[in-house]
């Protein structure tokens, strides 16, 4: 049996990663995740689960060598929107009945957004997927939108905790919390977060897939430099005159 604890936080526990690895593990540690310690008891020999673990915090001096490993067009993006909104997932879930990362509300965000501020960005920062299917459907959706300049979407295999440094806001719609949280507020940024489960002390929460609120509930934390003096409301035609 190994002699490595193993560090887990709720959104990484995939099935085929029990069953090619946690067989050879004697000591879980639980980050985060409730319902990892049923799960593990039920399935696997292991012969201790420690339960929530301390939190522990990235090496802020290091931020700068690991935003260097980026790509191009992700520094480029940090340094002309503004703005800057990020938001974090393991993978896009489009499906109407689970909606926890509702593509709909955040193009609606967006949208709110600009109203605000002309240069606004968001990064979508998404885990190391392989369901390019979905990954393409989402920025066909943000083309479509008139959101492709506004919404960069980050298959990222390096930390995301470094674009804290750089974002005004992390935004979380998640229905569970995550170390990403404490990374966040580690890095002293506003933390706004949907009112779907409880949130730890220092996360502003806003009603669940409610745009207008999650924008009204970010409002304050954004930088007053580069807002409109009077929300912008872009001219919808509804009728041709001849």
């Amino acid at each position: 049996m190994g002699k490595y604890p193993c560090f887990v936080t709720q959104h990484r526990l995939e099935r085929e990663f029990f069953l090619k690895h946690l067989l050879t593990i004697d000591e879980l540690v639980d980050i985060d995740c409730k319902d990892v310690n049923t799960t593990v008891k039920a399935l696997l020999p292991i012969q201790r689960v420690i339960e929530d673990a301390e939190f522990i915090k990235p090496d802020l001096a290091t931020a700068a060598s690991i935003l260097r490993d980026y790509t191009l067009s992700v520094r480029t993006f940090l340094k002309v929107r503004n703005p800057l909104i990020v938001i974090c997932t393991t993978d896009f879930k489009v499906d109407v009945s689970l909606n926890f990362y509702s593509v709909d509300f955040i193009v609606a965000v967006m949208r709110e957004l600009k109203t605000h501020y002309e240069h606004v960005g968001l990064i979508w920062a998404v885990g190391a997927t392989s369901d390019y299917v979905k990954y393409s459907a989402v920025y066909q959706t943000m083309l479509r939108a008139e959101l492709s300049e506004y919404v960069l979407l980050f298959n990222n295999m390096q930390p995301v905790w470094p674009l804290f440094r750089h974002a005004h806001v992390l935004l979380w719609p998640a229905p569970y919390n995550s170390t990403t949280l404490q990374e966040a507020l580690h890095c002293k940024i506003p933390v706004i977060a949907s009112s779907v489960c409880d949130r730890s002390e220092g996360i502003v929460v806003y009603q669940k897939d409610n745009a207008k609120e999650c924008v009204a509930t970010m409002l304050p934390f954004l930088p007053k430099r580069g807002r409109r003096k009077i929300p912008f409301i872009p001219f919808k035609q509804t009728e041709r005159h001849i």
